[in-house]
């Protein structure tokens, strides 16, 4: 049971089952599906037993209260309408691009990935975060994209031409 738990993801793609009768499909989606719940099962214990250390033992802020925290802030700076916006479109549109996007193991995909990550997350950085209030924002913006197109084309030369293969 264990081992069938490990290879889940060596399960059998469904659609390519075309000479399968419908009850061996059917067998093999609810086996696939019994055992996604039977691995829930096994780690929702371990996330209580988690989640009671954090806030008993060592007193930080369970998951849901910081969550609430969190948007509770979200929203009392940006308003309903731009929170909902930032939850609902961009997020996911920004998760998208950056996690997902070099899945298709292309070279063009993986340097735009990254590249997009490098812009959105270089603001984090000390020296670049101070650089908005000395210079600009234009400029700012403008060096930044400067340096990710630098970085672009590097990486671009970098990753070889046949990925997928």
């Amino acid at each position: 049971m264990l081992k069938e738990l490990l290879n889940i993801g060596a399960f059998p793609d469904l659609a390519l089952q075309t000479d399968q009768p419908w009850v061996d499909k059917l067998l093999t989606l609810l086996k696939t599906y019994g055992l996604i719940f039977l691995s829930l099962l096994l780690v929702a214990p371990i996330i209580s037993l988690t989640e009671y250390c954090v806030t008993h033992l060592l007193h930080f802020k369970g998951i849901r209260e910081q969550t609430n925290i969190a948007f509770q802030q979200l929203i009392s700076k940006s308003g309903y309408v731009k929170a909902l916006l930032y939850i609902c479109l961009i997020g996911p549109a920004i998760e998208e691009t950056i996690f997902r996007l070099p899945l298709s193991f292309k070279r063009l995909h993986i340097v735009l990935s990254f590249a997009f990550a490098v812009f959105l997350f270089s603001s984090l950085l000390p020296l670049v975060k101070h650089l908005n209030h000395s210079i600009g924002l234009w400029y700012e913006l403008s060096i930044r994209l400067g340096v990710v197109g630098l970085i672009f084309l590097v990486i671009y030369k970098l990753i070889p031409n046949n990925l997928s293969t």
